[in-house]
């Protein structure tokens, strides 16, 4: 979990080291509980090197009457949803800042892919959360399906 810094308000959380990382006895995988949001990951031990690929997920989402879809997470090979790093040769010390910086690469290589612009998240100041699906539609101006009641 994230360790608050009270001398400058920051945030950091330790990446264990691959040789700290436990390893499943049912796959031969390591077993990498994420510290930055506790996701649980079965990470392989022979993963190639990805360079500068970008996986994302998308959700459906109405836009002038059309289904379409939004990206609701992107994350580099390397990395975790929230931007936490991997475990790697040593630990490492990761800062809520660093992982920020990672979760907005890796959504505007993902906008890029799907041909959207990225000043999207030009207007985003700081991410604790990973960016949802709604958190888009309202920085893109779009409005949700549901009626304003009228008094």
């Amino acid at each position: 979990m994230w360790i608050n810094n009270p001398r400058n308000g920051s945030k950091s959380t330790i990446v264990n080291s691959l040789e700290n990382t436990p390893v499943s006895r049912s796959t031969g995988n390591l077993l990498h509980q994420c510290p930055g949001c506790n996701n649980l990951w079965a990470i392989s031990s022979y993963r190639p090197v990805a360079g500068d690929s970008v996986f994302f997920r998308t959700s459906p989402a109405r836009q002038n009457g059309e289904l379409t879809r939004v990206i609701s997470d992107a994350r580099h090979p390397d990395f975790c949803w929230c931007g936490v790093p991997f475990p790697g040769t040593t630990a490492v010390q990761v800062s809520q800042s660093f992982a920020v910086a990672n979760l907005h690469a890796a959504l505007r290589s993902a906008l890029s892919l799907m041909g959207e612009k990225s000043s999207v998240l030009d207007e985003m100041q700081i991410l604790t959360t990973k960016v949802t699906s709604s958190m888009l539609r309202k920085l893109r101006g779009e409005r949700s399906d549901r009626g304003a009641a009228a008094a």
